[in-house]
């Protein structure tokens, strides 16, 4: 027994509605693009100068802990 005769609702809108709710389903999320070039190139500019930073400290550092050490004429 069909319920089409139930509902005030046309077929082909059922048919329609269920199609498109497939289609969306199926659907897949658009991908995040690609960084440019320019990104990628401020990205490595941003860590070299981070790591630059950190090879700063530790050559203070080391010279720090040399002067400590060194004999008191």
């Amino acid at each position: 027994m069909s319920f089409a005769h139930a509902y005030p609702v046309h077929r082909r809108w059922v048919i329609f509605a269920a199609v498109s709710v497939l289609q969306w389903a199926r659907h897949k999320p658009k991908a995040r693009h690609a960084p440019s070039h320019a990104e990628l190139h401020r990205e490595a500019i941003l860590r070299r100068e981070a790591s630059d930073q950190v090879e700063r400290e530790r050559h203070a550092a080391q010279l720090r802990a040399l002067s400590i050490h060194r004999p008191i004429i």
